[in-house]
């Protein structure tokens, strides 16, 4: 589902990497490797690349000027942005077919989900919010 849209060749874990400078501005390389769940030369090779496409930045962390931080570029926050819209779209239109006793099961199977991995709705980005929203309306 994901990978028929994604940004201009844009791998999950690319993808993934986005995500994380998105909601965690100035993250380290060792934070993107923890959780794209790769190695640090690993992870170093696909930043490389972000950078190289223009998606990603780097700049001297402001606590201390011997780490570097990761930051989103302009272009790099549109790839995200249009590839998370593309997938949730994707999403919610296989949604669509599902019963609406099946809507109701996937809507409490989510809210299990967000009890155990502590999901806060109020502190969500509000396009994240509103696909959330759109889905407990459909039902």
């Amino acid at each position: 589902m994901m990978r028929q849209h994604r940004f201009a060749g844009l791998s999950i874990p690319q993808f993934r990497t986005l995500g994380l400078l998105s909601f965690s501005p100035q993250a380290s390389l060792s934070c993107v490797a923890d959780y794209i769940g790769s190695s640090l030369p690993a992870a170093s090779r696909m930043i490389d690349g972000l950078v190289l496409k223009k998606l990603v930045g780097r700049k001297e962390c402001c606590h201390d000027r011997r780490q570097i931080s990761l930051v989103l570029t302009p272009l790099g926050r549109s790839a995200f942005i249009e590839s998370r819209q593309a997938a949730q779209r994707q999403l919610g239109e296989q949604l669509t077919g599902l019963s609406e006793n099946k809507k109701k099961c996937v809507i409490e199977a989510m809210g299990y989900l967000g009890e155990i991995f502590g999901s806060d709705a109020d502190n969500l980005p509000p396009e994240i919010a509103s696909v959330t929203k759109n889905v407990s309306e459909r039902a």
